[in-house]
């Protein structure tokens, strides 16, 4: 693949904000939704690399990979 050709996306999904008087929005239904879109930017839209770093805990990122299933 050509570096040019690459197709990129960044989505801050701001699941655990870093403010401390911010509230999480992250549970089950939420894991879903993003899952979901992911699995769209990737199949649907061709994505390469999506970010999704920006504001979320390393528990989220264990949750959200658990509901990457490409098979469904």
């Amino acid at each position: 693949m050509l570096l040019y050709n690459l197709r990129m996306a960044w989505w801050n999904t701001a699941l655990s904000p870093a403010a401390p008087t911010a509230k999480s929005k992250a549970n089950d239904k939420t894991y879903i939704i993003i899952g979901n879109h992911l699995k769209r930017l990737f199949t649907e839209f061709s994505c390469d690399l999506v970010g999704i770093i920006c504001e979320v805990s390393s528990e989220d990122v264990d949750h959200i990979s658990s509901n990457l299933d490409f098979t469904h």
